[in-house]
């Protein structure tokens, strides 16, 4: 896993992982394997039920109604993990294993 303090000279990119009758999460990674990688981490560590059938997609770093210049600093920053967005502050992203005690 990476932590959040290592940088990346990886070009980033930003998914959508739906599983099966589950919300939307958005992963920061640097491909489609790593951003699958995550959300089983991210899944083993909140259920403890099988992992749902999976649609990953991969989203256009300008996609109408994304806040570009909060996206940018993002993927610039090199870290994967999982995408939170909060319209005041911009995206933080956490390890996958994050707040899953609070799940």
């Amino acid at each position: 896993m990476v932590n959040r303090h290592q940088r990346r000279e990886k070009d980033m990119h930003i998914f959508e992982v739906i599983g099966a009758g589950t919300s939307a999460i958005t992963i920061f990674a640097t491909s489609y394997d790593e951003a699958v990688r995550l959300y089983m981490v991210y899944w083993l560590a909140r259920e403890n039920r099988d992992l749902p059938n999976l649609e990953v997609k991969q989203r256009n770093s300008a996609w109408p109604g994304l806040n570009l210049e909060a996206l940018d600093h993002a993927l610039s920053s090199g870290v994967s993990g999982i995408g939170k967005f909060d319209p005041n502050k911009g995206w933080t992203i956490v390890s996958p294993t994050d707040g899953a005690e609070e799940a």
